[in-house]
Order: C-alpha cells, then structure tokens, then sequence
C-alpha cells in the first residue's frame, strides 16, 4: 500500500540574531517532522509504503491532478498550511 503523507512538520530557524530593524540574521536552518511516529508505526507493518512532504516541499510538488494523485492508495494531509 502506497501512503502519501503531508504536513505534521516544521522549519526551524535557529538561532536568529535582531541587530536592528534592519539587520536580521539567521544562523541555521533544520526541519522537525512531527509526524515521525505515525511514519515509523505503518512503514512497521511491512506492506506500506510512506512518502512523506514537509509543507513548505509540498508547496511545489504536492500532486496536482487526479493522474497523479491516483498512484496513491491513501492521502493524508495534516497541519499543512499549503
């Protein structure tokens, strides 16, 4: 079985330095998938498969027809402002 999974993660900018209004810096960037346990519960049922998206990938490459879409056995969106 073929899950498509999309959300239940984060950007995390980290450590961000204000100097001014006009000067920001970031030191780092990372994402945090909150959605790892959910993953790691079906991929350990052996026959499935997950494809998971962060949002922020999602944005650009989330399947955009019913053609798509269809090499999927489920769809699960989550938290996923796209």
């Amino acid at each position: 079985m073929k899950v498509l999974y999309t959300g239940d993660a984060s950007a995390n900018l980290d450590p961000i330095f204000v100097a001014s209004p006009f000067n920001v810096e970031v030191k780092g960037f990372s994402t945090h998938v909150w959605g790892q346990p959910l993953i790691d519960a079906l991929q350990a049922e052996g026959d499935i498969e997950v494809h998971h998206m962060t949002p922020h990938v999602a944005i650009a490459q989330f399947p955009r027809t019913v053609e798509d879409l269809s090499q999927y056995d489920v769809v699960i969106i989550s938290d996923c402002e796209c």
